[in-house]
C-alpha cells in the first residue's frame, strides 16, 4: 500500500494501552509511520514517532502519522522528532490532547507543516 509505513487503518477503532514507538519507517505517499482513514485511534500511553518518512513531496504529508476523516486522542505524551514530510498531519480530522498529556515536536521537516499540519 502507498500509505502507512508501519500500519494503515481503514474504518477501524484502535486503542493502544501501552507505549508505542514507531521509528525509521517509510511510505511512498503519506503516513511514513502510521496512516489512518475513517478510523478512531486512542493512545493511552505515550506515542513516539521518530525518523519516519513520507516520500511524495506533494502528498498530504504525515511523515510520522497522517489521519484522514478520523479522530486521534492522546491521553499520554506525544513525542515527534526527525520525521520528514511533517510530523503529524490531520486532514478533515480532529486531535484531542487530554489534560496532563504533553507534546514535543523536534527537528521535523515538511513541505506544508514541519511539526503539525491541520
Amino acid at each position: 500500500h502507498k500509505d502507512g509505513g508501519s500500519m494503515h487503518l481503514e474504518h477501524s477503532t484502535l486503542n493502544f494501552l501501552g507505549n508505542v514507538t514507531v521509528s525509521n519507517c517509510w511510505a511512498p505517499h503519506a503516513g511514513g509511520g502510521i496512516a489512518s482513514s475513517y478510523s478512531d485511534m486512542k493512545f493511552w500511553g505515550s506515542l513516539n514517532l521518530i525518523g519516519n518518512t513520507a516520500s511524495e513531496l506533494n502528498s498530504a504529508g504525515g511523515g510520522g502519522i497522517i489521519v484522514w476523516n478520523g479522530v486521534i486522542n492522546f491521553t499520554g505524551d506525544l513525542f515527534v522528532a526527525e520525521n520528514h514530510a511533517g510530523g503529524l498531519s490531520l486532514q478533515n480530522s480532529s486531535a484531542y490532547f487530554e489534560e496532563g498529556s504533553d507534546s514535543l515536536f523536534i527537528a521535523n521537516t515538511g513541505h506544508y507543516g514541519a511539526g503539525m499540519t491541520a
